[in-house]
């Protein structure tokens, strides 16, 4: 099993793909730097880390932001 865990692991992000600022702003209807203000003032949806500097969004977040009324 363990020969194909990377499989798992590129199913699941299939699933719920991570977008940059760029693509998470068009899903959101936004311009890029309104996702950047929220994420400076600890508002908006909640952003994926990956390493030091990328910022990204799970599609999940996303959704589930739009659900709760996409209160900022």
């Amino acid at each position: 099993m363990k020969k194909y865990s990377h499989l798992f692991a590129a199913a699941e992000l299939d699933r719920d793909p991570l977008l940059n600022n760029k693509e998470a702003a068009k899903y959101l209807t936004l311009q890029p730097c309104t996702l950047d203000k929220w994420r400076s003032q600890g508002r908006g949806p909640e952003p994926t880390r990956i390493g030091t500097r990328s910022i990204r969004y799970r599609k999940s977040a996303l959704d589930t932001f739009i659900q709760g009324g996409g209160n900022a």
